[in-house]
């Protein structure tokens, strides 16, 4: 297994450690196997908290573990996860965790987890910089910033409102973002960048 690299690799320097990386491995694999055929996100949440356990212990802050919550958000179609540090919060994506492999989702976990353990052991929010790098070596993972999932299969197509009142001769106006829809809705004017007219929407929706 990927994980039993730690060892021979040296990052792990304790056989206490050692112990801990190995409970942390094996959690992961037994409930990996009770969830492989449908779904499960209660599940995957234990997966991914044994992830994070087995990250902080790495990173040495093994206390911090039990104070980061992992959620799924239906809406993330791009990205694979997100995390906050002020909220101790990791949020993964329930649409693509279904595309994703194994490996891709252990990384994604690991990658937002390391984002909290940089607030937190550093005192500072480097992003992607450096100490946040560092953590991810620790943990022995590449600190590659995107993911490499393929969205297509989830990826939403955005709607367009069609919109009136452009008299522009060449590429004319013909509709607007869904965003820019609903704040016309609500009474906000939009006007052409080019003819300079004010907008307004029709009746269908594109």
């Amino acid at each position: 297994m990927f994980y039993n690299c730690y060892v021979c690799l040296g990052i792990v320097e304790h056989v206490g450690q050692i112990q801990s990386v190995l409970m942390c491995i094996e959690a992961c694999r037994k409930t990996r196997e009770k969830c492989r055929k449908d779904m499960d996100y209660k599940k995957e949440i234990e997966i991914a908290k044994r992830q994070v356990e087995l990250a902080c212990i790495l990173c040495d802050v093994d206390k911090l573990a039990v104070k980061i919550n992992i959620e799924f958000n239906s809406r993330f179609t791009s990205r694979m996860g997100d995390a906050n540090a002020n909220y101790m919060r990791i949020r993964l994506s329930s649409p693509l965790w279904k595309v994703a492999t194994e490996v891709q989702r252990r990384e994604t976990v690991i990658h937002e987890a390391c984002h909290i353990i940089d607030s937190r052991k550093y005192g500072v929010t480097t992003s992607h910089g450096r100490n946040w790098q560092h953590c991810m070596t620790m943990c022995g993972l590449e600190p590659n910033r995107l993911h490499c999932v393929d969205t297509s299969s989830v990826r939403q197509v955005r709607r367009r409102c069609a919109v009136k009142g452009c008299t522009c001769v060449t590429d004319p106006l013909n509709d607007v973002g869904s965003t820019v829809g609903g704040r016309m809705r609500k009474g906000r004017e939009y006007h052409c960048r080019k003819c300079g007219n004010q907008i307004f929407l029709e009746n269908v929706r594109i």
